[in-house]
């Protein structure tokens, strides 16, 4: 009797750490997309420079799990010299974007890590955007914001 409920427990344990690596896969860090991903991926590719950049913590919209969650949301303005993917003639203007990163995770989860780089005011980027559901413009994650070169003016993103 006892050798059988051993094997129990032992079974229910095994079944416990199974289904602990599944939820903890589904929400790890997402990899990089590849040249030809982002390409297919995005609704516009453009070419441009930063003219400003704007930060404010907020309350997680991509983290709805107990705790306390706070993400850093940025806002980009890009003044688009070349359209790569998307509706042509949009050279000259400029357009308004959300990038966003993890700021406080408490207790700390794995997930999602937001968008590898923030560009400073000044630096050239090409950005690979989607449009969410709300029809907002978003860099693809985690990679969709590339540097092509800084422009040296510095960030001015509030901290």
């Amino acid at each position: 009797m006892r050798i059988v409920t051993s094997a129990i427990v032992r079974a229910r344990r095994v079944a416990c750490f199974a289904l602990l690596l599944c939820v903890v896969g589904a929400f790890a860090a997402k990899a990089p997309l590849s040249e030809k991903e982002l390409m297919s991926q995005a609704d516009l590719i453009v070419v441009g420079d930063v003219k400003h950049v704007r930060s404010v913590t907020q309350k997680s919209n991509n983290e709805t799990g107990f705790g306390y969650h706070r993400d850093r949301v940025f806002t980009i303005t890009l003044e688009i010299s070349t359209v790569v993917k998307g509706n042509r003639g949009q050279e000259g203007k400029s357009i308004k974007f959300e990038a966003w990163q993890p700021r406080y995770r408490v207790p700390p989860v794995p997930g999602l890590q937001g968008h590898g780089s923030i560009p400073a005011r000044g630096d050239r980027l090409t950005c690979y955007l989607i449009k969410n559901k709300a029809g907002v413009l978003e860099p693809l994650l985690p990679n969709g914001l590339a540097l092509l070169g800084q422009g040296g003016v510095g960030d001015d993103a509030s901290k």
